[in-house]
């Protein structure tokens, strides 16, 4: 157990570069990778540091993802497959990352980086995948994800996250249990309307992965404080999304107004004193296509 990790640890760098590498048009690389069969034992425990993955065209250069460090926790039986063959993942951890997404004009987004498998008839072969999930948990500290939209006109940005998910995400059907904290940034059309709001959620989202569709179970949300409780569902078809959310204030206090109010301008608001009722209450129904937008019904 002490001189294996020592042994393995350069082929599953390698192992990890070859097998991300032949099935992305784009460059991962990282500066070293740790492992421990002590930490997680009997599984086996990978660290990889200054992970980055680099865009090739037509966003040469520009770096999709970087992260100070990557956690994962894999069965000691995946240490020791071959280039090519998928690694079976349990557990992940990100510190650090910064995920840039762009959008072009042309509608090209830099994260479709799967490498086209070329769909010969005379390959009677499925193309391998270059990892599995058998995710159990998850979590992402210190990150930050942009998404810059030039078509759509959309500028968003997460900063600040700290969140963590736990659930079994191999079966079919599941529940996942989130923990979320965040600074939001939403701009569209030049118009800003969040300017580094803090949001959190705490989120059980039942998950079918054979119809593609993600229900909101039982939530609460704040935004700056205003408190938010939601249920419903998303569903992803090929083409569109059909959603049906609704959301409401969970009490009555007029101070649920006043705390909508950017957190900067209501340190004091314990002390302010008020009285009367505030609800505030939303549903959203419909298709999200290039032709359509839902039905949309919010209520002071």
């Amino acid at each position: 157990l002490i001189a294996a990790p020592f042994i393995l640890e350069a082929k599953i760098g390698d192992l990890i570069r070859t097998n991300v590498n032949n099935n992305v048009n784009a460059k991962l690389d990282f500066t070293d990778a740790n492992l421990s069969l002590v930490k997680s034992f009997p599984n086996a425990e990978l660290g990889l540091e200054n992970v980055t993955l680099i865009n090739q065209a037509p966003f040469e250069g520009d770096t999709l993802f970087a992260a100070k460090d990557v956690s994962l926790t894999l069965g000691i039986s995946e240490l020791f497959k071959s280039a090519g063959e998928p690694i079976g993942i349990k557990n992940l951890s990100l510190d650090g990352a910064n995920i840039q997404v762009k959008v072009n004009e042309a509608e090209v987004a830099n994260y479709e980086i799967g490498k086209d498998t070329g769909g010969s008839e005379s390959s009677s072969e499925e193309p391998s995948e270059s990892f599995t999930l058998d995710l159990q948990s998850y979590e992402i500290t210190n990150s930050k994800v942009i998404y810059d939209d030039r078509a759509a006109k959309v500028y968003l940005v997460v900063s600040d996250i700290q969140h963590s998910g736990t659930g079994d995400l191999s079966a079919t059907t599941s529940e996942l249990d989130t923990n979320t904290e965040a600074m939001v940034t939403f701009e569209l059309d030049s118009t800003n309307y969040l300017n580094k709001n803090k949001v959190k959620l705490d989120a059980v989202i039942g998950i079918d992965l054979a119809d593609d569709k993600y229900t909101f179970l039982k939530n609460e949300a704040l935004v700056n404080q205003l408190p938010l409780v939601f249920d419903g569902f998303v569903k992803v078809n090929e083409e569109s999304q059909d959603l049906d959310i609704s959301f409401k204030t969970p009490s009555s206090d007029f101070k649920n107004f006043l705390a909508v109010i950017p957190e900067t301008y209501s340190k004091n608001i314990e002390n302010v004193k008020t009285t009367g009722d505030f609800v505030l209450e939303g549903k959203l129904t419909g298709t999200v296509d290039e032709e359509h937008i839902p039905k949309f019904d919010i209520s002071f």
